[in-house]
C-alpha cells in the first residue's frame, strides 16, 4: 500500500508506469483519476514544459496514506 519507489528523478519526455500489484485499486492523482485495478498499470508521459526542473507531488484517491513524488529535470 505505497507507491515504490515513493520518490523518482526522471528527464522531460520520459515515460514512468504505475503497476498495481496489490488487491485493491488505486489512483496516481492527478495524473489518473480514475482507478488502476490490481494487476493493471497506468503511463504517463512528462512533457518538456519548463526548462527548469519540477517537482510534482501525487497521491492516491483512495488511500490518502499513499504519497509519491516525480522531479522532472529538463
Amino acid at each position: 500500500m505505497k507507491y515504490q519507489p515513493e520518490t523518482l528523478a526522471i528527464k522531460a519526455g520520459e515515460i514512468v508506469v504505475w503497476e498495481n500489484h496489490d488487491l485493491v485499486p488505486h489512483t496516481v492523482t492527478p495524473f489518473e483519476t480514475e482507478a488502476i485495478d490490481a494487476g493493471k498499470s497506468f503511463r504517463y508521459r512528462f512533457k518538456t514544459s519548463t526548462a527548469t526542473a519540477r517537482t510534482i507531488h501525487y497521491f492516491c484517491r483512495f488511500h490518502p496514506m499513499m504519497k509519491g513524488t516525480i522531479i522532472v529535470s529538463p
